[in-house]
């Protein structure tokens, strides 16, 4: 469960206004998903699946990590996985 975003997906953002983010927006979203997964890394969460579509947006301007379906528990006995998952480029 996680809290309404009415700003939508950062993708679907920059589908409507049909045009890409600005640098100052990339910097906002690049700084708070670098907390968001500094935070998710010191609980031992891995996300796997890191796109502009997980990537939710407050009226604020504040973001909102989503998705967390193929994300997995960092243990000490977590063995190498062999299998690609999540989004190439991303």
């Amino acid at each position: 469960m996680i809290e309404f975003c009415p700003g939508g997906a950062v993708d679907a953002t920059m589908l409507e206004l049909d045009r890409g983010l600005t640098e100052p927006q990339i910097k906002v979203v690049c700084r708070q998903m670098l907390e968001a997964l500094d935070y998710l890394h010191s609980m031992k969460i891995i996300h796997r699946d890191l796109k502009a579509g997980n990537i939710l947006l407050m009226l604020d301007g504040d973001i909102k990590l989503a998705d967390f379906g193929v994300s997995a528990k960092n243990t000490k006995t977590l063995q190498r996985r062999d299998s690609f998952i999540g989004t190439p480029y991303w």
